[in-house]
């Protein structure tokens, strides 16, 4: 690798994943699975996901590689957004595929809508106690 390219551990990787699953049971998304990898593909990318809506399942995969050259601190300070950032991805999932298959249905759109709605409310309410 470049020398202007921060290299994650496994101590870091089990950091992501504890910090996903905080957001997963924050966010109630226990009707969804998810799987973690940590790969070696495209350092432009932290993270990424993809999800099969149906099924609730889903697969995050956190990259060992980045660009630039970040320190420990850092990293898990970036760790910590990443981890939200893929799994609103989830929060945002049902709705995304409801406007794929069916765009011109309101009722469905507004029905998906507010159940991240009400994802978002129970969160912030909780955090305002």
């Amino acid at each position: 690798m470049c020398k202007n390219t921060t290299e994650l551990s496994t101590k870091h990787f089990d950091y992501f994943q504890v910090v996903c699953n905080q957001w997963i049971s924050k966010f109630g998304l226990f009707n969804w699975r998810y799987h973690f990898e940590f790969v070696d593909r495209e350092p432009n990318f932290r993270a990424t996901i993809n999800s099969d809506v149906e099924a609730k399942i889903a697969l995050i995969e956190l990259e060992q590689f980045w660009n630039g050259t970040l320190k420990d601190d850092e990293i898990y300070k970036e760790l910590e957004y990443v981890a939200l950032h893929e799994i609103l991805h989830s929060v945002f999932a049902q709705m995304l595929s409801t406007a794929q298959s069916h765009p011109n249905d309101y009722e469905l759109l507004n029905r998906d809508e507010h159940g991240v709605i009400m994802q978002l409310t129970n969160l912030l309410m909780e955090g305002s106690n």
